[in-house]
């Protein structure tokens, strides 16, 4: 007799394997991850531009007699911020590769009907009632390596968006108006 749990665990595991062969499901997943990184190496470059622009303000020495002034040694802690933003920006790009590689191959034609055959498998199995442990800890397995990478791109996004975009905009319009 089927429980309510298992109606829901066999529902999860039809909709992840729909999930698994839909195209605009991973296309969707992969634009998400380009636009991550496009928007992560401008602000990238930005920084580095900054960056180099200030370090050339700073080389600068004004002159007058005896005694020689660097003026631009005052953007400093503008310089010291663009730094920190190119390196967390550098991690950022970084980190995002990684995803993009990592959900290339998890979404692959191989992989995908890796998951299938390992969910009707499952269903196979848990009819038979063979193997109750061996066949949970494959299809978590499956599950987490398919579909982690999409979560945690979406999870952060969404956070990032929720909660990070406005801030991260007040400081850039801050750092824009001291240069």
């Amino acid at each position: 007799m089927l429980t309510k749990q298992h109606i829901i665990k066999y529902l999860s595991l039809t909709i992840l394997l729909l999930l698994c062969w839909l195209e605009h499901y991973n296309h969707f997943i992969m634009r998400f991850i380009d636009s991550a990184l496009v928007q992560s190496t401008l602000v990238y470059a930005s920084s580095r531009t900054v960056n180099a622009a200030i370090s050339l303000l700073q080389s600068a020495e004004v002159g007058i007699g005896i005694a020689s002034i660097q003026p631009a040694q005052l953007l400093d802690p503008v310089n010291d911020l663009a730094e920190y933003m190119s390196d967390a920006m550098r991690l950022a790009i970084g980190s995002l590769f990684l995803q993009r590689i990592l959900y290339t191959i998890s979404s692959g034609v191989i992989f995908s009907s890796l998951f299938t055959v390992s969910v009707v498998a499952y269903f196979i199995c848990e009819w038979r009632n063979f193997l109750p442990n061996l066949r949970h800890k494959i299809m978590a397995s499956l599950i987490l390596i398919r579909f982690l990478v999409p979560a945690v791109v979406l999870t952060t996004g969404l956070v990032s968006q929720v909660f990070l975009d406005e801030q991260i905009n007040q400081q850039s319009e801050i750092v824009s108006e001291k240069v």
